[in-house]
């Protein structure tokens, strides 16, 4: 295992397969520019670990910024301030529930924020929603653990993005070199292999609204950048004007570089020659997922459009043969369309720190197990 940071970049020996080729196209241009020059509330450094033939970004937080991180670096923004928003989204009809998670929140967040809670590096954070895994050897996880702690050896240690339906080795290799589970979120998978979801009612008539409204579908390529502001804006308004500013903020320079390089492989939906909605995944190890989603939210609901985007992305994991990792949100819309819900979490490991550093990861633990995941399990969120 090597780290290699922006000073010894040019002596990294990529892996020849397709994840080390996607691997150097993102993360080289992540090393060299910063994460910010593609993700606007993405202040962080990123350095890279070789392991076993691949490559991981490793991410280390910032709390020195005059303005909130994106919650996929910051544990504060997750933890507290995203949470606030998922209240307020989530919990809109149930005010009772709402008026006394909302002060627990802000208590919790004063207490966490005075004992350095932002101090983490992250393994294989790609700095989307998603993050999904490589083929990877974790009998290696103590191993691993080891290695990065001796090299950050005063931040806790992070791996996002661990769903039960799907990664479940992951999470017991980790369990098993010390990790512990912290609630993250409910997530939505859809294997389309079995065709079992065409027979759902919702599906059906997505259907008929696709027969209805003819949209056209292509791939969307370098020959497309003229159409870089508006993709950008369809995400947006989705991800950042209806959900969270802390969503991460991918700019201009990430959809021309998704256009031009298949960072995010993007396909457009055009009704009437005009660009109303974008689907744009990813794919690791059979598994695919959208970190780009967008629809133009100006039209009327009855229209459709966000009904056809998804149903696009379940047709192209079909196509493909991947499973689909539909991340969180709209979570009756996704059960009513086949997809299982999954409890998400973050593994970390602060055995290394001082006590008092350990103390809001074991509380958040505890809380994962007694409160956040049954809770989430019963209102199907």
């Amino acid at each position: 295992m090597h780290i290699y940071t922006r000073a010894s970049l040019e002596h990294l020996p990529w892996p020849d397969h397709v994840d080390g080729a996607y691997a150097r196209s993102l993360l080289s241009a992540f090393v060299n520019e910063g994460p910010a020059a593609y993700i606007d509330n993405a202040r962080v450094d990123l350095h890279l670990l070789s392991a076993e033939e691949q490559v991981f970004p490793i991410i280390l937080s910032n709390s020195d910024v005059t303005e909130p991180n994106s919650y996929v670096c910051s544990p504060s923004a997750h933890y507290i301030d995203y949470t606030l928003r998922e209240i307020e989204l989530e919990l809109h009809n149930k005010p009772h529930l709402r008026a006394m998670a909302t002060p627990v929140v802000h208590a919790l967040g004063r207490v966490l924020k005075g004992l350095d809670f932002e101090r983490v590096v992250y393994f294989n954070n790609w700095l989307v929603s998603t993050n999904l895994f490589p083929a990877f050897d974790w009998s290696q996880a103590e191993r691993l653990r080891k290695f990065i702690t001796a090299r950050y050896p005063d931040r806790a240690l992070i791996v996002r993005s661990i769903n039960m339906e799907l990664n479940q080795t992951i999470f017991n290799a980790l369990l098993g070199a010390g990790f512990i589970p912290i609630f993250s979120r409910q997530v939505y998978i859809l294997d389309p292999s079995s065709g079992a979801h065409h027979q759902k009612k919702q599906v059906k008539f997505d259907r008929i609204l696709e027969r209805r409204t003819q949209p056209t579908w292509r791939l969307l390529t370098s020959a497309d950048s003229r159409l870089g502001p508006r993709i950008r804006e369809l995400y947006d308004s989705l991800y950042l004007d209806k959900y969270s500013r802390l969503n991460p903020r991918f700019n201009g320079r990430f959809f021309q570089a998704c256009l031009d390089h298949g960072w995010v492989t993007l396909h457009g939906m055009f009704i009437q020659d005009q660009l109303m909605g974008v689907a744009g995944y990813f794919a690791r190890d059979g598994v695919m997922t959208p970190p780009i989603v967008g629809y133009d939210r100006s039209r009327p609901q009855k229209e459709g459009l966000y009904r056809l985007v998804m149903l696009k992305l379940s047709d192209e994991a079909e196509r493909l043969g991947y499973i689909l990792n539909c991340s969180s949100g709209a979570a009756e819309f996704k059960r009513h369309r086949g997809c299982v819900p999954s409890v998400e979490y973050n593994l970390v490991y602060c055995g290394h720190l001082p006590r008092n550093r350990q103390w809001p990861w074991k509380l958040l633990a505890q809380l994962t197990r007694g409160v956040l995941v049954p809770l989430m399990q019963k209102l199907e969120l």
